[in-house]
């Protein structure tokens, strides 16, 4: 069951990724709970033919004192035009934080994030989760993108296996993974349709159902 409770943010910054991907910053008067790799709703003042909410993964750590979500914006959103256009102070509103998407409190497992596009946005989430308690863990992300890669400069800055590929490198990634890590934990999220790919090719590759976790972006196109 979501949490119904509305909690309000202050928007801060926009900041521009590549093409049109922007990452959304805002203060937090209160702290908000949620747990990293988790969504909420997302939700804006009076947005004429629009909804005033959307689904966003968050992509800050739940210790953090600012909420990041990054999207990408685009002409036919009333929803991101509006959030695009926002200014230093505007408020917004989060509520109805769920999700399952979470890593566990313990784990000896090693932990595979395989991220298609802005898929990457609960990942850095977890990773900036699990870094900022100084928990150890064997993390390995693969990124599959067609454009560029978001977050890239902070992730390199992490010690973690990391793989930047395109959809056609990605085979040999995932054989190679298999071999040097045949009990990993695989966290796959992106697009629809990436995830179903993914979901396929691992099951087909030998991991079991249990140990693939998914996290959809509905109505995310891509042609990751």
């Amino acid at each position: 069951m979501p949490q119904l409770r509305l909690y309000k943010l202050v928007f801060k910054a926009k900041q521009h990724e590549y093409g049109d991907v922007f990452t959304f910053i805002f203060d937090l008067p209160k702290p908000i709970r949620f747990q990293a790799g988790q969504y909420a709703h997302l939700m804006l003042s009076r947005i004429p033919g629009g909804n005033r909410w959307r689904e966003l993964s968050f992509a800050s750590a739940p210790d953090e004192d600012e909420m990041w979500f990054s999207v990408h914006v685009r002409d036919e959103s009333p929803f991101k035009q509006k959030l695009s256009k926002l200014q230093q102070g505007d408020l917004a509103w989060v509520f109805g934080v769920e999700g399952n998407f979470t890593v566990p409190s313990q784990t000896n497992k090693p932990l595979v994030m395989l991220t298609g596009g802005i898929g990457i946005t609960p990942v850095r989430s977890m990773v900036r989760s699990i870094e900022r308690q100084h928990k150890e863990a064997d993390i390995t992300v693969v990124h599959v993108s067609h454009d560029d890669y978001l977050y890239k400069e902070e992730f390199l800055k992490l010690s973690h296996a990391q793989y930047r590929v395109k959809r056609g490198e990605l085979d040999e990634i995932l054989i190679k993974i298999g071999k040097e890590k045949p009990t990993a934990l695989y966290y796959v999220a992106g697009s629809e349709g990436f995830v179903t790919d993914m979901k396929n090719k691992l099951k087909n590759s030998g991991v079991r159902k249990d140990d693939i976790k998914i996290d959809t972006f509905k109505g995310y196109k891509s042609k990751n």
